[in-house]
């Protein structure tokens, strides 16, 4: 089955070196501090995409059917810049994608597992949120 994942737009801060605790102001754009997080500029995204269920949801230990969102299978969407302060464009991949698995164990808890199959290597926090009875990745 595959669904339409959804159209959101988010934001990114993009991190580089920049004023901490100790730095000499006179170092950081131009004479000031202002974001002592390091972001350097923001760029807001849309993120379109679809969600393919690998596995269908089970059915309650009494038998009943499963209700809320059940996120396995594979998520693959595409990102476009809406708007940005960068002074150069943040680099995006035509697709990213992630896998989800997931568990039902014994006592109804469900164990989630995540893989983002774009790049196994890169460092990625995916996660996957519940509203009603959708999930959003």
């Amino acid at each position: 089955m595959t669904r339409l994942a959804g159209a959101c737009v988010v934001s990114i801060g993009l991190m580089a070196s920049a004023c901490g605790v100790g730095d000499d102001p006179a170092q950081c754009n131009g004479g000031t501090c202002s974001d002592m997080l390091g972001r350097v500029c923001g760029a807001s995204l849309m993120v379109t995409g679809m969600y393919m269920r690998s596995d269908p949801p089970p059915t309650n230990a009494d038998g009943t059917a499963w209700q809320g969102c059940w996120p396995a299978g594979m998520w693959q969407f595409s990102a476009s810049i809406v708007q940005s302060d960068c002074s150069s464009q943040p680099a995006l991949l035509n697709t990213y994608a992630f896998r989800v698995e997931s568990t039902l164990h014994a006592d109804g808890n469900v164990q989630e597992t995540f893989s983002y199959v774009t790049d196994p290597t890169a460092k990625a926090m995916v996660k996957v949120s519940e509203d009603a009875a959708r999930c959003e990745g």
